[in-house]
């Protein structure tokens, strides 16, 4: 939803592509019907998978050849119970924002040389848009939509809200 309100893009899954495990999820990325690009989105923990979290980039947009990008955002969250939800805390949340930065600076690539698109540039510029889309999280419009109570489906009361960000900075 973020993506589409801020950069223009749709997500639409594609359930025929091969994947290299049942987990992950791949999306075709879209702007005005045009394609930007696949987004595969791998977010649970599993053996020999190594442990953290981080964009990858299997294909760098280019237009020398005419090149979309295919870029991934990878998790290593607890998988739940069929039927559950995955629950995930608010440090996981913002590194969920943070590495799909990272995705989203792949996806909107548009230069003519694979030398400079995506994360190929400058490492401050490399964490410009994640930083930028981590600090989406909290702001209402997002917190309203996406945290809310498992069960019932209540945005997150706005004194638990408030606390959460006062208490992001604590002991820095």
């Amino acid at each position: 939803w973020a993506a589409g309100e801020l950069y223009g893009l749709a997500f639409t899954q594609v359930r025929d592509l091969e994947v290299y495990h049942p987990d992950v999820e791949v999306f075709e990325v879209t702007r005005g019907g045009v394609r930007v690009g696949l987004w595969y989105f791998d977010l649970y923990a599993r053996p020999g998978k190594r442990s953290g979290a981080w964009m990858s980039e299997y294909r760098t947009q280019q237009r020398l050849a005419d090149v979309t990008p295919i870029v991934s955002n990878n998790s290593n969250f607890t998988p739940a119970a069929p039927g559950d939800p995955v629950l995930i805390s608010w440090t996981d949340a913002v590194t969920l924002f943070h590495e799909f930065g990272h995705g989203l600076h792949g996806l909107n690539s548009d230069v003519t040389y694979p030398s400079l698109a995506g994360t190929s540039v400058v490492r401050d510029f490399v964490e410009l848009p994640s930083q930028l889309n981590e600090r989406w999280l909290a702001t209402p419009e997002i917190l309203s939509r996406f945290a809310v109570h498992y069960e019932t489906g209540a945005p997150m009361p706005r004194a638990l809200t408030e606390k959460v960000l006062r208490a992001q900075n604590f002991r820095q």
